[in-house]
């Protein structure tokens, strides 16, 4: 094994562990006090009750952000060019994709629950 492999297996690994433990302590703090910052920009209830969970579903996937950025980045230095672009492509693919999935259906539940509550 050459001196480049060794260190392209080895490097990266006490950086991922810094990455997720970082980004979950910063991901719990932020559950917390998410009503709080959202109001900081709007002070509707409805939008902060329904900004708060999509703040949360947002936040749990910071870990796993941090690990993609990492792994671009260790391929950029390594000249793996071609290859980080398929990885940052995919993070758009594998992060938003089902976010928005995730918006459609609390949208949905958002138009059935109001239109339950015209009724009564």
């Amino acid at each position: 094994m050459d001196k480049n492999q060794e260190i392209f297996e080895t490097a990266p690994i006490p950086k991922a562990v810094a990455s997720v433990v970082i980004g979950g302590v910063l991901t719990a703090a932020l559950l917390f006090i998410r009503e709080p910052v959202i109001r900081l920009f709007m002070n509707d209830d409805i939008i902060v009750e329904y900004g708060a969970k999509m703040f949360g579903i947002l936040q749990i996937s910071c870990p796993v952000i941090g690990l993609m950025f990492l792994g671009i980045n260790t391929l950029q230095a390594f000249g793996k060019g071609l290859t980080s672009l398929i990885l940052s492509v995919c993070r758009q693919g594998l992060v938003y994709i089902p976010v928005h999935f995730v918006n459609i259906q609390m949208d949905i539940k958002t138009k059935l629950a109001r239109k339950h509550q015209w009724k009564k």
